[in-house]
């Protein structure tokens, strides 16, 4: 018999342990809503070299781009999603708080409606102690258009990162938030999951791992 390969064994289960919290959704199913009736809907992320696409064949099967065609697919009617990938490697949420205008809000055109921010593993050290990555989560919510922001938290392959630091400011705003560091510890402990089918190296998923 054939071995069954780690996605049939261990996505759902992994895609359920991922989940820190579901928060407060009432936004987020707004924005499917505004989807489904056929208004544009902006998304943005915004992160470093995993949203960009680090670790991927070629930055399209990054997660942040197989995010928004699934959305598209699942939510959307014709043309009516429009993605700003604003991942930027090696970057912190000091420098996304800065990136943030040009990189999302010009190249929109717009503010989004959904707004996902991933800066787990490149905040080590992050000098201004949680508040840039704090007030781009504030500034989104403080929108006239009720955007919805999910949290989400790459891990190194060891399982670290800072979303210990994140956490809190996800309970404060009560947000989704979804941690990878979450979805591959038991499967990887238990060896369940070779780590050289999720990762490229130490730091960025393989296809699989941003699928």
């Amino acid at each position: 018999t054939a071995t069954p390969t780690p996605e049939v064994d261990w996505k759902e289960e992994m895609m359920k342990d991922s989940i820190v919290s579901t928060g407060n959704n009432a936004r987020l199913k707004k924005v499917l809503e505004k989807a489904r009736s056929g208004e544009q809907v902006n998304i943005a992320i915004l992160g470093g070299s995993v949203t960009e696409g680090g670790g991927a064949s070629q930055n399209s099967k990054g997660y942040a781009y197989l995010f928004a065609e699934a959305f598209k697919e699942t939510y959307g009617k014709g043309d009516n999603i429009n993605f700003v990938n604003a991942g930027l490697s090696g970057t912190p949420s000091c420098l996304g708080a800065i990136r943030f205008k040009k990189d999302v809000l010009d190249v929109l055109g717009t503010e989004p409606d959904l707004f996902i921010i991933e800066f787990a593993v490149n905040d080590w050290g992050e000098t201004t102690n949680t508040r840039a990555y704090e007030s781009l989560v504030h500034d989104v919510l403080s929108q006239e258009n009720n955007a919805a922001v999910i949290l989400l938290f790459a891990s190194r392959s060891d399982f670290w990162n800072v979303q210990d630091n994140y956490i809190p400011v996800g309970k404060h705003y009560d947000l989704p938030m979804v941690s990878v560091a979450k979805a591959i510890k038991e499967p990887m402990t238990l060896k369940k999951l070779d780590k050289k089918i999720f990762y490229t190296d130490d730091y960025h998923p393989a296809n699989y791992g941003h699928r």
